[in-house]
């Protein structure tokens, strides 16, 4: 057996004891009717804390609900990573058999309308967000089913069309609860209750205790060759500076040295692009740190949390899990995200602004306690009430009766056609002015490759004339070329034998006429592709009846293309041996 099958077996194992522990815990079982309960996410996303969400609501359904199955719905089909269940996309909500009996929306920063960041399989769902809030709307209007959130955070304010699109959604839902002040702040709009709760994610040293994880941190051990004490350091460039890399690794390392620990660098959001950011971090101190590049379960992330002696992070999911398992921690703010200033108002463990900062209160942070355990079941108890509100109402009570549910749809419509204004609304002029710019460039390049085309199509208009002209002249000059040939073949044939030698001078002559006219019309490397010439009568076997006729014609011809051959034909007359024959032909 290798080291990872191992971890996994021991990854496994701590799931079934954590069920079983799950099951028999003595909680107030909810009567309810829900038996298939929705809950809608970015739960395909290589993320570590989406995939905390349904995991810990499973658990706590099973602890608090009998008999109810949770399915997972995301932007894009998958399979969960914590619990290796079915990922549906948003779009199979309602071709679910049986229907679903309750709807509930995930944690995570999902309550937004800005465009999706991560592809699926068929290209990136730009409305992801949005369409999950409306579909999961529309379904529970449609089927009279209840709606609920499980404390989601709103990163961005609303603008005018998204609060109208939003006040239907609220309608629609019966229960409501955000995970910070800040995201209570952007719904004021909404006149409903609305409960702040802290982040699920509290709970993951409920279901599952740190002494259920010392298998999998003993397959990590092997398997990395860990010491007991060690400094776990995350960050994301979702949620810090990326340009101050060399910073972080400067002030990480002089904390470290003050704590006397070695540091691993794990990624907690590859889809984020953590490990590449990581990396970047890594080379600016080389030896200094230690990467984890493996894809981890998230029970083993976990577990590389709980044992470590101090954390450093800039995610919130990373901070939680140190808090949930008492591990002393710190967080780096430099983005000033509200969600990591809530999180520091809510445990009292330090946030900072800078990077520096480390260096500046390395004193106080070696002395940095972590949560108590009162604090931490405070916190627990106080998640696990939210939870037990939000799972009688999609048990017991039917949704809040909305207005036209159709009205959701055309209010997404508007939208997404209304984006351009909504952007100037919200001071983005920058952006529209560059886009300007952009297409004013894309302008001036059509105009250059438009007048460039019409050269080119004067050019070939030129061309195609000067060959007409050129084919009427060489069919001209055929047809004289062929008459000459007829004539020297009926010389040749005929009883009367005379060295008409001009006859064939002006046969080469024509040829001659030819070639001149066809380089003045076309470059050398065209290779001219003479049409095919009609039959000619075979005239060789019959008898020269009129030699005179058939030459004065052959002067006709020279004077109608401009050769002289008057010379020429003194010279062949006067060596005539038959001299009463050219008064004949020549009167």
């Amino acid at each position: 057996m290798n080291r990872d099958d191992s971890i996994s077996q021991a990854v496994s194992s701590v799931l079934r004891s954590a069920a079983g522990e799950v099951r028999s815990a003595p909680a107030a079982k909810i009567e309810s009717t829900a038996k298939t309960i929705a809950l809608l996410g970015t739960f395909e996303v290589r993320n570590y804390g989406d995939h905390l969400f349904p995991a810990i609501l499973r658990r706590a359904i099973a602890e608090f609900l009998e008999g109810a199955e949770v399915r997972l719905f995301s932007p894009s089909p998958a399979t969960d990573y914590f619990d290796g269940t079915a990922i549906h996309a948003f779009e199979d909500l309602g071709r679910q058999n049986p229907p679903m009996d309750a709807f509930v929306i995930a944690g995570g920063d999902i309550v937004r309308f800005d465009p999706y960041p991560h592809p699926g399989p068929h290209g990136p769902p730009t409305a992801a967000y949005s369409k999950m809030l409306v579909r999961a709307a529309f379904h529970a209007c449609a089927s009279g089913k209840p709606l609920a959130w499980n404390a989601p955070g709103i990163p961005f304010p609303f603008t005018g069309t998204q609060k109208g699109v939003m006040e239907k959604v609220l309608a629609s839902t019966g229960y409501i609860s955000v995970r910070d002040p800040d995201s209570k702040d952007r719904l004021s709009f909404w006149k409903g209750p609305i409960e702040v709760v802290p982040d699920s994610g509290f709970l993951l040293s409920k279901y599952f205790p740190k002494r259920h994880l010392e298998p999998i941190q003993s397959g990590l051990r092997k398997a990395l060759g860990l010491d007991d004490g060690y400094l776990v350091f995350h960050a994301s460039p979702a949620t810090t500076d990326k340009g101050q890399a060399a910073a972080a690794a400067q002030h990480v390392c002089r904390l470290a040295e003050a704590l006397n620990l070695p540091i691993l660098l794990l990624p907690l959001g590859p889809a984020h692009g953590d490990r590449e950011f990581l990396a970047e971090i890594q080379q600016q101190q080389p030896g200094r740190f230690r990467l984890l590049e493996q894809d981890f379960h998230p029970l083993a992330i976990a577990s590389l949390i709980a044992h470590a002696a101090f954390y450093v992070g800039t995610g919130l999911h990373g901070n939680i899990t140190a808090v949930a398992y008492r591990v002393p921690c710190v967080t780096v703010n430099v983005l000033e995200l509200s969600k990591l200033r809530h999180f520091g108002n809510l445990t009292g463990q330090p946030v900072l602004s800078a990077w520096a900062q480390l260096s500046e209160k390395v004193a106080a942070l070696k002395a940095q306690a972590a949560l108590s355990e009162n604090q931490l079941n405070a916190l627990q108890d106080q998640i696990s009430g939210h939870l037990q509100k939000l799972l009688s109402y999609i048990g017991r009570t039917q949704p809040v009766e909305s207005a036209n549910e159709t009205k959701l749809f055309e209010l997404m419509d508007t939208v997404m056609e209304n984006d351009r204004a909504e952007r100037t609304d919200t001071g983005k002029l920058e952006e529209l002015e560059e886009l300007g710019a952009v297409n004013r460039q894309l302008e001036e390049q059509c105009r250059g490759l438009r007048a460039r085309a019409g050269a080119q199509n004067l050019r070939l208009s030129q061309l195609l004339k000067e060959n007409l002209r050129f084919s009427q002249e060489n069919e001209v000059l055929t047809q004289s070329l062929a008459e000459t040939n007829l004539l020297n073949r009926k010389l040749q044939g005929s009883l009367v034998w005379l060295p008409f030698k001009p006859f064939r001078w002006l046969e080469k002559a024509i040829r001659r006429q030819r070639k001149r006219l066809q380089a003045k019309l076309f470059p050398a490397e065209i290779e001219e592709v003479p049409p095919p010439r009609p039959p000619l009568a075979d005239a060789a076997n019959l008898l020269w009846e009129d030699s005179a006729v058939d030459y004065k014609r052959y002067l006709a011809l020279c004077e109608q293309h401009g050769f002289d051959a008057s010379n020429k034909t003194e010279r062949d007359l006067a060596a005539l041996p038959f001299q009463p024959l050219i008064s004949i032909l020549i009167p």
